[in-house]
């Protein structure tokens, strides 16, 4: 018997977003995004679970999930268990394509985005270099959070594709959760962000680049997700010295190197 099937909608900075597929799909995409709208919205991103019957367009492979990417719709299509990990792939790759409805308002950039002592804060940074990791001793000092994964820059201000805060234990063993919920493996949700998106207009934006190895340049934090690679970033980079209020960049090797240097902001 086949699967009935679900439908949800949602929108964001005027991107509206379709989806439908079966229960399990739906409720992964709803637990990433805001409250929805009604699920049909006219030039919307349509979003279907399973494998399209014609298709001219670009295909992806990952984590065993099949991702069809094209002008009309999108499919994502998988067998068994839809895990912790796929759902996160799934939700990145809707955020990916919300971004790319807004390339000609924003400039997406690799990078949580704070509210921090009265000051907007960008933490940017390739993997690794310790951007959740400060984005959570910031949060534990009580700045306001909004997202770890996409800052939108552009002409009317700076904007975010919210994502919640996760952790990996593995990676992060000096930064203890503040939920005890865990996502799956040793992920665990550190902070949720808000539903509600806005763009700040009115905002100045400093930028920190936090790093464990080598200094990197400035263009290192245009987003990397793989799916980006047919983009031309160039007037991006001639943008991001302009972006920011100020940038700060800073080697750190424990938390306490972290705290003493958010201590001086």
């Amino acid at each position: 018997m086949a699967k009935a099937l679900e439908y949800y909608g949602f929108e964001l900075l005027n991107v509206p977003v379709s989806i439908q597929g079966p229960r399990g799909f739906v409720s992964a995409v709803k637990s990433n995004f805001p409250e929805g709208i009604p699920s049909y919205h006219k030039g919307a991103l349509l979003f279907i679970h399973g494998r399209p019957e014609r298709f001219a367009g670009r295909f992806f492979s990952i984590m065993g999930m099949e991702l069809y990417q094209s002008s009309d719709a999108n499919y994502v299509y998988y067998s068994g268990k839809l895990d912790f990990d796929r759902e996160l792939i799934i939700a990145n790759w809707i955020r990916y394509h919300i971004t790319l409805r807004l390339k000609e308002r924003f400039f997406a950039l690799h990078s949580a985005l704070l509210k921090y002592k009265d000051k907007f804060f960008a933490i940017g940074g390739l993997s690794g270099s310790g951007k959740s990791t400060v984005s959570a001793r910031m949060i534990r000092s009580g700045a306001e959070y909004f997202t770890d994964e996409y800052l939108l820059i552009g002409a009317e201000g700076f904007s975010y594709i919210p994502r919640d805060l996760y952790l990996t234990q593995k990676y992060h063993p000096c930064v203890q959760p503040l939920y005890s919920e865990i996502m799956g493996g040793d992920i665990c949700l550190f902070e949720k962000c808000p539903k509600k998106v806005e763009v700040f207009k009115d905002s100045s934006l400093h930028l920190i680049m936090p790093r464990r190895g080598q200094d990197l340049p400035l263009e290192s934090i245009i987003h990397p997700f793989e799916f980006y690679t047919s983009l031309d970033f160039s007037e991006g980079i001639e943008m991001l010295p302009c972006a920011f209020a100020s940038t700060m960049r800073f080697k750190w090797r424990t938390v306490k190197d972290i705290d003493e240097f958010l201590e001086r902001l």
